[in-house]
């Protein structure tokens, strides 16, 4: 409707942002429920590796990628802002749909979001003030 130029419906509208949380924590909350945070002790080593990769390489390759480009400000800042991002829930709700090792993404999506927390973000919104 929108590349048309169609106006969108009064109904969807209204539903949209009721069905986007209920979608969202349909989703989450129990993937969340099934984390075993007991596990990550046999795996939070294993995935300091990744650490480096989360918040040093992917944003200077990011950096890089977007450099010729020549975007807007804000545009660039906002890639340049998500490639900062810690690792997604989604890694774990793939690991088990595939049924992969769930602690493995469970210790990287809690080790990255806990880095992201208390110095990531903090570096981001001193620099970004």
């Amino acid at each position: 409707l929108n590349l048309g130029g169609g106006p969108r419906p009064a109904v969807a509208g209204e539903l949209f942002p009721y069905l986007v949380h209920g979608s969202a924590w349909l989703s989450v909350v129990p993937v969340g429920y099934a984390l075993e945070f007991t596990k990550i002790r046999a795996y939070w080593r294993q995935s300091l590796d990744l650490l480096w990769i989360k918040f040093i390489l992917t944003p200077i390759v990011t950096y890089l990628l977007l450099m010729p480009l020549h975007l807007d400000h804000i545009a660039f800042n906002v890639a340049l802002i998500l490639a900062f991002a810690p690792t997604a829930i989604n890694a774990v709700v793939t690991a088990r749909l595939f049924r992969l090792n769930i602690h493995i993404t469970t210790t990287a999506f809690v080790l990255t979001t806990v880095a992201y927390l208390g110095i990531v973000l903090p570096c981001l919104l001193w620099w970004y003030r």
